[in-house]
């Protein structure tokens, strides 16, 4: 019998379970943990923007990879990605996200009873994206979230993790316990982020309580 990580045996599917909370709070950030390593772009970018919709814009994602075999062999491709490709595949992923949401105007549904019309004419763009890990041809089927995104959160501590925050997070996780170590990780990642034409503001740091 194989052994496999304990946090994850008996876990439910997060979305899922913050779709729930969603209707039993009001004031809550709903977070959930989408792996960016073994899930295409187009149905967690559906999923959160449905969560966004459903919790009036309380939706993030904590991107995560992973390197198990035990998660990759309950898919298709299965074992292992290098470290590097990890991370790839999650800004691809994560920049694609974007494009999708992106492809519906804020004043796309116009909802008008009397005429019948759902959409304001040229209102929702096609993708198009050929990129290394993945090829979308279509259309974006869920409205616009009230936040516009999700929140994006990365909870990586390696140099590829700060990287990809810096790129593309709203929030990063801090592990580091000292106020040495705190302020160390806080100048690297915020130094980071004019390379992406970030300002600083632009990612929050959340430390860990311990």
């Amino acid at each position: 019998m194989k052994q496999v990580h304990l946090d994850v045996v008996g876990r439910p599917e997060s979305l899922t379970v913050l779709a729930a909370l969603a209707a039993v709070t009001e004031r809550l950030g709903l977070a959930a943990t989408v792996n960016a390593t073994f899930n295409e772009p187009y149905e967690p970018a559906r999923r959160l923007a449905t969560l966004d919709h459903l919790s009036a814009g309380r939706a993030a994602w904590n991107v995560v990879t992973t390197s198990d075999a035990f998660t990759g062999e309950n898919f298709r491709r299965g074992g292992f990605l290098d470290r590097s490709e990890r991370y790839t595949r999650a800004e691809e992923l994560a920049r694609l996200s974007r494009e999708l949401w992106d492809s519906w105007r804020p004043d796309a549904v116009l909802a008008d009873q009397e005429s019948g019309r759902f959409l304001r004419p040229g209102s929702v763009s096609a993708v198009s994206h050929r990129g290394r890990h993945f090829t979308v041809e279509g259309r974006f089927n869920v409205p616009r979230g009230p936040q516009g995104h999700p929140v994006i959160i990365q909870a990586g501590d390696s140099d590829e993790g700060r990287e990809f925050a810096a790129a593309n997070a709203d929030v990063i996780f801090s592990r580091h316990g000292t106020l040495e170590e705190g302020r160390a990780f806080y100048a690297d990642v915020k130094r980071r982020l004019a390379a992406y034409g970030r300002q600083p503001h632009q990612l929050k740091i959340m430390p860990a309580a311990t």
